[in-house]
């Protein structure tokens, strides 16, 4: 009986693998975040990130949806601004960040 359960599980196991592997990585919240400012940004380029900036001090953040929308942080009203995301740089000449 233990026998069958053991086969039971590793069957289970193996089914569940490949559909685990093709999820991919649990992505941290930095990731999530990022990826939100990323798709706000795509219509100026490869690699732009959309950036909300507090207004009357030097601090920008990378945004999730519900600050985006609110357009405020801490209660501090923001401006959106765009610019190359984290790792990227500009190209004299072409469009958004792509090195």
């Amino acid at each position: 009986m233990a026998l069958l359960v053991r086969l039971l599980a590793l069957a289970l196991a193996l089914a569940l693998g490949p559909a685990a592997t093709l999820a991919g990585p649990p992505k941290s919240p930095y990731q999530l975040v990022l990826q939100h400012s990323r798709l706000r940004g795509r219509q100026h380029g490869p690699n732009v990130c959309a950036v909300q900036k507090v207004i009357g001090t030097n601090k920008k953040y990378f945004t999730n949806c519900k600050q985006w929308y609110q357009r405020k942080i801490c209660g501090k009203s923001t401006v959106i601004s765009y610019e190359c995301c984290p790792g990227y740089e500009k190209v004299p000449g072409e469009k958004g960040c792509p090195a």
